[in-house]
């Protein structure tokens, strides 16, 4: 496996170290999808209550980039667990959020 699971963090990072996913190799870009499923499917045996799931990278310092070694999360969501989940993760720029 090229990439090591933080479970309950749902964070996951490349065992080689790059900064972002860009740089991955052509092996660790085919793996992502197998392991964010398989993450997906652990949090849900974790938790029956959730019912969606935001996938997030930051790509350089503006996009928010704070650690310099490339990782993705996959963050579970339940029903109300937020006022209004609408536009998701273009949150991040607070007017595309609501459309």
């Amino acid at each position: 496996m090229l990439f090591q699971l933080l479970h309950y963090n749902s964070l996951i990072i490349t065992k080689r170290h790059v900064v972002s996913y860009f740089q991955c190799s052509k092996a660790e870009l085919e793996e992502i999808p197998i392991i964010l499923d398989t993450q997906k499917t652990e949090l849900k045996y974790l938790d029956n209550e959730i019912t969606g799931y935001n996938i997030g990278m930051n790509i350089g310092e503006d996009a928010g980039q704070s650690i310099f070694h490339y990782h993705i999360r996959i963050i579970p969501r339940r029903e109300d667990d937020t006022p209004n989940p609408r536009g998701g993760i273009k949150g991040v720029i607070t007017e595309k959020q609501n459309y």
